[in-house]
């Protein structure tokens, strides 16, 4: 698998060995289970989203 990034990395974890390497970060953090920081405000979001529906639906 190739991965060519074009963006900046926006994690604050500069010296991290996976910064900038998108493919490589993403896979690490779905081995360790948890969700790399570029991707945590769309989760939360997601997230967010399904308790607003579970709670619509209760009502």
């Amino acid at each position: 698998m190739t991965c060519d990034n074009t963006n900046p990395c926006p994690c604050p974890g500069v010296k991290c060995a996976s910064h900038g390497k998108c493919c490589e970060c993403i896979v690490k953090h779905k081995r360790a289970g948890n969700v790399p920081y570029c991707l945590r405000e769309i989760v939360e979001q997601k997230i967010s989203r399904a308790l607003q529906s579970t709670q619509i639906a209760e009502q």
